[in-house]
């Protein structure tokens, strides 16, 4: 079979929809899950879907020499002890509140239609066993497999695709995005069978983009039934039934969840599975502090850290838990596009609707000093809003740069000329050139310190505003900041530009134009880009567009980190290949595959050598085989 190469599963427009998690009722220690009934049974009769013709001469693909992406060594048990900062507001994965950070894990225990080999990229069963490309270049058809089991032992069937829509369309779960982009997008569901479906998209694709777009997750049909006006509060703590390997087993607000692999799932025994998502239980304890949190790793009550940021890596990570190798220190490099990240602006706010004001503060901000004295240089400065994707990647625009005369110069003319005793720029009103930071993360503080420092050079105040993840969250959804501090995910085929820039979406709430970005120009030329057809077409619209971002300066850049550094307990064994070049991290138990397995002996020798202090050699990995720029 032709090799499709694709950058990362985790971002699938589609695959970032769906299948909530398991309906069983849990009882947990703070109080029984109210779990809304399911409408049918399992065993309840599925309703045929009248067979229709589908087109001729479809060529059906299927794939099944694959290498296998386990290790035949890996063993199966034993639990995985994680952390996360914050409790979830809600178990949906879409409507108000569900973009958080344990969504992701909600979303790693659904499959899609097809995925994509972590280390060659081509394309394998999931969901679907065939699949096959309509004439027009917008369709895709599916197979089923009749293997296929919701977590209630329910069949995953065409029910599930045609229900797809209904469920995404519906006002009832308040997700305008998700009602747009299935209305406008997604144009069309159908089924000819039981078990054989097509999805259609409104403009044409090239094939490696179209089934990269069209290879969506099913939802429950059966579980949710007819949405109403409380489909938000019932379902905002339900457990809706999932496809993958774990499910939520228990749960305590504001404390821990814990997920559980199913002892019959029924996709255990796929090719594409073997050897992964090995260990039984993984429980996410909420540690609202990094520094509390390292304390319960070193005790053991973690059974990984990461050590990405400098001040890990270079300087806690250290001691005799690391000299002596009970903790394997790991630095993995990735390649993957970058999701944007840096400062953004409010364009609604009164003085940053000035773009002589914006790039000012461009040249105000010293990212390149604070990656060289704060992040040690491990970072690289983002030149632009997006990186990584090859043909759609315009090396000559780069970011504006630390430069005070031209800071100058751009504050002189936006009538900001003068000083106050404070050495803050004032206009002829007096109003100061100042302006307030959101952040949420508490370690981001020394960085945003230094940018504010050295911005008082420029007689620009930034008053940094640090408020806890959520309530950060909430501000910056609203589109109550000034300023913000941000940095989206990455990945994907090509870059997309809708969700951040497009009218649309300016000065509403729960939406990813966070600087409320509403230019004619740039609407035009992101319509033009998602309807374009053509690769070098398509590449020259890209083009346009990073030009005009760069013309507008909603964001200044921050900066790439092409790689994760854990440190973990030497009883996780991984196979030869840790991870694949697009891993978020090591230790991801769904989205990676959770390839590593547990060496319960070895734990038992490890707790014996720490309370004996044995003497060992420490034990540091640097693994630059998917090195941004590496020659193989």
């Amino acid at each position: 079979m032709k090799k499709i190469y694709i950058i990362s599963l985790t971002t699938m427009v589609l695959g970032a929809i769906l299948s909530v998690l398991v309906s069983m009722s849990i009882q947990s220690n703070e109080q029984k899950n109210k779990n809304v009934a399911a409408i049918l049974t399992p065993d309840s009769p599925i309703e045929e879907i009248p067979k229709k013709e589908i087109p001729e001469k479809l060529e059906w693909i299927t794939n099944t020499d694959f290498p296998e992406i386990g290790s035949s060594e890996a063993k199966k048990g034993g639990l995985l002890q994680m952390f996360m900062l914050n409790f979830p507001q809600t178990f949906r994965v879409v409507g108000p509140n569900s973009n958080t950070q344990f969504r992701s894990y909600i979303l790693g225990n659904k499959m899609s239609l097809v995925t994509y080999h972590p280390y060659t990229k081509e394309i394998i069963p999931q969901l679907a066993t065939h699949w096959a490309f309509g004439a027009d270049q917008k369709t895709v058809y599916f197979k089923l497999d009749k293997d296929a089991r919701w977590s209630d032992g329910r069949a995953v069937t065409a029910h599930d695709y045609l229900y797809i829509l209904k469920f995404m369309r519906s006002k009832h779960i308040n997700a305008p995005w998700y009602n747009n982009y299935y209305t406008e997008q997604i144009t069309d569901i159908s089924a000819y069978d039981n078990y054989t479906i097509s999805i259609t998209t409104k403009d044409r694709k090239p094939k490696d983009e179209l089934i990269y777009t069209l290879a969506a997750g099913p939802i429950p049909a059966h579980y949710y039934g007819e949405l109403d006006e409380n489909w938000e509060r019932d379902y905002n703590w339900a457990i809706a039934p999932n496809t993958g390997p774990y499910q939520i087993s228990e749960y305590k607000k504001g404390k821990y969840v814990i997920l559980e692999r199913k002892k019959n799932w029924w996709a255990a025994k796929k090719k594409a599975n073997k050897n992964l998502y090995n260990v039984d239980r993984v429980i996410y304890k909420v540690i609202r502090n990094e520094a509390i949190a390292y304390v319960y790793f070193k005790k053991g009550e973690l059974d990984y850290f990461p050590i990405v940021k400098p001040k890990w890596w270079h300087g806690k990570a250290k001691g005799p838990l690391y000299d002596n190798g009970l903790v394997v220190k790991h630095w993995f490099y990735i390649t993957v596009p970058e999701g944007v990240g840096g400062l953004f602006f409010n364009l609604d706010h009164a003085l940053l609707k000035d773009k002589d004001i914006r790039q000012g503060i461009a040249h105000s901000i010293n990212m390149d000093g604070m990656i060289a004295d704060v992040l040690k240089n491990d970072y690289l400065r983002m030149q632009r809003f997006t990186e990584g994707f090859e043909k759609y990647d315009f090396p000559d625009i780069e970011a504006r740069v630390f430069d005070l005369t031209k800071a100058d110069e751009f504050f002189n003319k936006a009538g900001f000329d003068k000083r106050n005793e404070d050495g803050v720029r004032i206009n002829k009103e007096g109003v100061k050139l100042s302006f307030k930071v959101n952040f949420g993360a508490e370690s981001h503080l020394p960085r945003l310190a230094y940018l504010r420092e050295e911005a008082k050079k420029a007689g620009l105040e930034l008053v940094l505003e640090q408020l806890d993840p959520v309530t950060n969250y909430r501000k910056i959804s609203t589109k109550d900041h000034e300023i913000c501090w941000v940095k989206f995910g990455g990945g994907g085929l090509k870059p997309r530009y809708r969700q951040f820039f497009h009218s649309s979406f300016a000065s509403k709430p729960d939406n990813n134009n966070l600087c409320n970005v509403n230019d004619p120009e740039l609407d035009k030329l992101i319509e033009a880009y998602r309807e374009e057809f053509d690769e070098k077409k398509s590449q020259d619209l890209c083009e346009k567009i990073q030009r005009r971002i760069y013309e507008i300066c909603p964001i200044v850049y921050s900066y790439s980190v092409p790689y994760h550094r854990s440190a973990y307990w030497k009883y996780w064994r991984f196979p030869k290949i840790a991870a694949a070049k697009s891993s978020t991290e090591l230790f991801d138990p769904f989205l990676g595959g959770g390839a590593f397995w547990l060496d319960q002996e070895e734990k038992e020798k490890t707790k014996l050598d720490k309370v004996l202090g044995v003497d060992g050699e420490p034990k540091v990995i640097i693994d630059k085989m998917f090195k941004p720029g590496q020659k193989k």
